[in-house]
């Protein structure tokens, strides 16, 4: 029998090594949780010269960590600038396209709740500020 440990790894989808690397038609081919509205925690920023850019989270659902490549836009409130989830989607390897939808369906809780729950970064003083 397998540790819960082996049983991660064994269904772990590698990220590729540039985060940038994924481009606007991979992000059109993704499925659409509706989650717009998103934020993540500041912890993921690395780059605000575009207004646009494109972000790998990762989510951990039930032994099955998926990627989740998603259109960030940045906006400045406060003095802060915040990464807003414009467009977001999750992917799954090996899977036929109607079990991606129904994982999807389950998913989406997850991601909204985890979106109630995060932070945006100030990535001048290097502080964080919940919503």
């Amino acid at each position: 029998m397998t540790t819960f440990e082996e049983r991660r790894e064994y269904k772990r989808v590698k990220p590729p090594r540039e985060m940038n690397s994924f481009s606007q038609n991979q992000l059109s081919e993704v499925i659409d949780i509706s989650a717009t509205g998103l934020r993540l925690k500041g912890s993921f920023v690395e780059n605000q010269s575009e207004e646009y850019s494109l972000k790998l989270f990762t989510t951990d659902f039930q032994f099955l960590l998926t990627d989740i490549p998603a259109k960030v836009v940045w906006e400045k409130k406060h003095g802060l600038y915040l990464n807003h989830i414009k467009e977001i989607g999750v992917r799954f390897e090996g899977l036929s396209e109607e079990q991606q939808e129904q994982i999807n369906l389950l998913l989406s809780p997850q991601l909204f709740w985890q979106s109630q729950c995060s932070s945006s970064w100030n990535t001048k003083t290097g502080s964080a500020r919940d919503f």
